[in-house]
Parts: structure tokens; C-alpha cells; sequence
């Protein structure tokens, strides 16, 4: 009899023990696949991370390829009106320093009489310059041809000039280097021609209006600002701005 008592006092302990074992079992069991899900969970947010920084890393290499592209395209365009001066005895004279002695009413006169078969010195407006280096009278006569050889030289660094500031409003080309493109304005200063082709730019609105702010302030700030009011007046008023494209307002036109 004591040994069915025993018997049947050990079952409730063996069945306890059982119990213990199959929780501790259990636990261990629920803590590994906690831990391995804490492990898939930290793989993925470390791909995530790596693929995150691969993505950022391959934006920082297009963004200074794309500046690198773009400013050997500016120096491109540098040469090639570069080219169009040396070819043309008349090219250079774009860059003509006029005698500080001369009065600005006669400015425009005297940078236009260096080129060959000079016009009229009655010329006192772009308006005027424009009309009769395109007009259609006489479109053939004997120097005229050279003045649009000139007027296309400034059109030219005029529209160098336009890209090399809508490249550093879209942030393309830091606005340091826009300041090493710039100078050029003052360079060629309120010359008539560069005047004429930038009254045909605003008029047809090839220009952008960040650009044509930039040059009415350069323009303004010159010391030969006289020259512009005399030749060109309407760009240093400040309607002169409206109804040109804003290149940081999707293309829209600003009223």
C-alpha cells in the first residue's frame, strides 16, 4: 500500500515538473523569435539606411555632374562669341572703353562710329538703332551688314549671360561662380548694340525676368547710368519688369 501512496504522491510532482519544463520551454522558445525578429527588424531598417545613403550618395554625384556639364556648356558659349569677335574686325569694338570726356548724350554715337560703314549720328534710341540695322529699306547697303554682324555678338552675350543666371537660380551653378560670369556686363556697359538686343529681348520676352532684374540693377548702378537713360530709359523704370517670364514661378507670367 505505501508504494501505490508513493506512486500516487509523485505523479502531481512529476506532472509539475513537466508543467515548469514545458514553460520554461516555452520562454526560451517566445525570446528566440522575439530576438530574431528584433534581428529582422534591424536588418531591414539598416537596408533601409544603406539604401537611403546609396540614394543620397548617387544625387550628390548627378548634381555635380550636372554642374559640371552645364558650366562646360557656359564656357562653351563663352568661345563660340569669343570666335564671332576675333572673325569680325568689327567684333571687338563691343568692348570699346569710351573717353570719360565725352558727354553720355553722345555715347552711343561714339562707340557706334568705330564700326565700318557707320550709321546715321542721328541714332539716338535702341528703338532707333534696332529699326535701322533690320529695317527693311536699304537692308542691303554697304556697312549695314556689319552692324548686324555686332548686334549678333551682343545678342549673343546677352543670351550667355541669361543662362548663367536661370542656371544659378535653379540651383545648377553656385551663386559664387554666377559672380565670375557677371563682370562681363561691365565689360560691355550700356553699349547701344547691347542695348538694342536687350530692348528686343524684353520686348519679346526671350529674356527671363530674374535675369532682367539683374541687369536693371547692374544697369542702375553703373557709373554710366546717364548712358542708359539717354539711349534706353525705359529699362531703369520699374514696370520695366512686368509681364516677364519668372523662372521660379513655373514658367508663369508675372503681372
Amino acid at each position: 500500500m505505501s508504494n501505490d501512496a508513493d506512486a500516487s504522491g509523485s505523479m502531481p510532482q512529476m506532472q509539475a515538473k513537466k508543467d515548469v519544463d514545458h514553460a520554461d520551454k516555452y520562454v526560451r522558445m517566445s525570446a528566440w523569435c522575439t530576438l530574431f525578429s528584433a534581428l529582422v527588424t534591424f536588418g531591414a531598417v539598416a537596408i533601409s539606411v544603406y539604401i537611403a545613403w546609396q540614394a543620397v550618395q548617387s544625387l550628390r554625384v548627378s548634381a555635380s555632374m550636372n554642374t559640371m556639364t552645364c558650366t562646360g556648356q557656359l564656357f562653351s558659349e563663352e568661345e563660340q562669341w569669343k570666335v564671332k569677335c576675333a572673325g569680325d574686325p568689327n567684333g571687338f569694338t563691343i568692348f570699346a572703353v569710351v573717353p570719360t570726356n565725352v558727354p553720355f548724350n553722345e555715347y552711343a554715337a561714339t562707340l557706334l562710329s568705330l564700326i565700318q560703314g557707320a550709321p546715321p549720328t542721328n541714332i539716338q534710341s535702341a528703338k532707333h538703332l534696332f529699326d535701322y540695322t533690320w529695317g527693311a529699306r536699304d537692308f542691303h547697303a554697304q556697312g549695314k551688314n556689319n552692324f548686324r554682324k555686332v548686334y549678333d555678338i551682343a545678342e549673343s552675350v546677352l543670351y550667355h549671360l541669361n543662362t548663367c543666371v536661370d542656371y544659378s537660380e535653379a540651383g545648377v551653378i553656385p551663386r559664387e561662380e554666377l559672380q565670375t560670369w557677371l563682370p562681363l556686363l561691365n565689360d560691355v556697359g550700356p553699349h547701344p548694340m547691347l542695348l538694342c538686343a536687350i530692348m528686343q529681348g524684353h520686348d519679346m520676352k526671350y529674356i527671363t525676368r530674374s535675369f532682367a532684374r539683374v541687369l536693371q540693377e547692374r544697369m542702375r548702378a553703373d557709373s554710366r547710368r546717364k548712358a542708359v537713360e539717354a539711349f534706353y530709359p525705359d529699362m531703369l523704370r520699374d514696370e520695366w519688369l512686368d509681364g516677364l517670364i519668372d523662372t521660379q514661378n513655373s514658367g508663369a507670367s508675372v503681372p
